[in-house]
């Protein structure tokens, strides 16, 4: 449209004719016209993404009172992860430390190194599941996904240096435990599961 318009502006200045001003107007305004709606829906657009990114970031149970050991109940943040943090640990495998036996395999070339490109790590954000909860440093697969193009180049530094160094962040040794309620009284622990999600999962 914007092609047009000037199209149409040279040959009002050329012919000076009253009906190619009409015309000129008429792109003008048309123009215009689609270019506040385009910037209005990347402003909807963009108010959204932060709308969902704040919801993603908000607990429900923030509110939620817990049954303690004595039957009484309590609303202390503190005080709840340590029920959380003591049942879930309670319902998980502990490691006895022995490796399974398997069968070796004859490997002609060692893994000597590992090429991290922009490519392959836009590739994988690109895929992330924008449903899957934030890690330990609280930014939500929306975000990364959508900004891939924009993150790709420097997330493929940090890797490609971390493995030459033969170092792995601390933040990424962690992982975010958020209780999601099944059914039943939300103050009975017990009707809780968790949903991991480790900040080394990318």
């Amino acid at each position: 449209m914007r092609k047009q318009k000037a199209i149409l502006w040279k040959r009002w200045k050329l012919s000076n004719a009253p009906e190619d001003k009409i015309l000129y107007k008429t792109a003008a305004v048309k123009c215009k016209k689609a270019i506040d709606k385009f910037h209005a829906a990347k402003e909807n657009n963009l108010g959204s993404f932060f709308s969902l990114i704040n919801n993603r970031l908000k607990s429900n149970i923030a509110s939620v009172g817990l049954k303690m050991d004595d039957e009484t109940i309590t609303t202390d943040p503190s005080m709840k992860a340590e029920i959380f943090n003591k049942f879930f640990a309670g319902v998980f495998t502990v490691d006895n430390g022995l490796c399974p036996d398997v069968n070796n395999r004859a490997v002609d070339d060692g893994l000597s190194t590992i090429t991290f490109t922009p490519q392959t790590v836009r590739s994988v954000l690109l895929k992330l599941k924008p449903s899957t909860s934030s890690g330990y440093d609280c930014i939500p697969n929306v975000f990364l996904k959508n900004c891939a193009n924009n993150i790709a180049n420097p997330l493929c530094h940090i890797f490609s240096i971390s493995f030459l160094d033969g170092y792995l962040l601390e933040t990424w040794k962690y992982a975010i435990v958020t209780p999601v309620h099944k059914k039943g009284p939300t103050s009975d622990p017990n009707n809780f599961r968790s949903d991991i999600f480790n900040c080394h999962m990318l």
